[in-house]
């Protein structure tokens, strides 16, 4: 456990311990927990543990394409030499 802490801490230091409701009339747990005191956390088999993203993921444009979803991002597009790419792509190649 102490290698995936000292991994987990160059990236987060706060993550989610959420455990499902184990019957109808029970509420779930979600508390907060730093990622350094996981190793004292008391979790059990049903804990999971959600490390929230550092940053927005790029669009896959070939995904979209294969999923035929471009209706659904076609405001978050830019035509650059006739291809259509990202806002996110065409930023980072502009900054670069």
């Amino acid at each position: 456990m102490d290698v995936a802490i000292d991994e987990l801490t160059r990236m987060w230091v706060k993550c989610t311990v959420y455990e499902a409701a184990q019957y109808p009339v029970c509420e779930p747990v979600v508390r907060k927990a730093k990622v350094t005191e996981l190793t004292t956390a008391k979790l059990t088999g049903i804990s999971t543990l959600f490390f929230a993203p550092q940053t927005k993921a790029p669009i896959d444009l070939k995904m979209v394409d294969r999923l035929g979803l471009y209706y659904a991002i076609k405001d978050k597009l830019v035509t650059v030499g006739g291809t259509k790419i990202s806002n996110e792509v065409y930023e980072a190649k502009v900054a670069s």
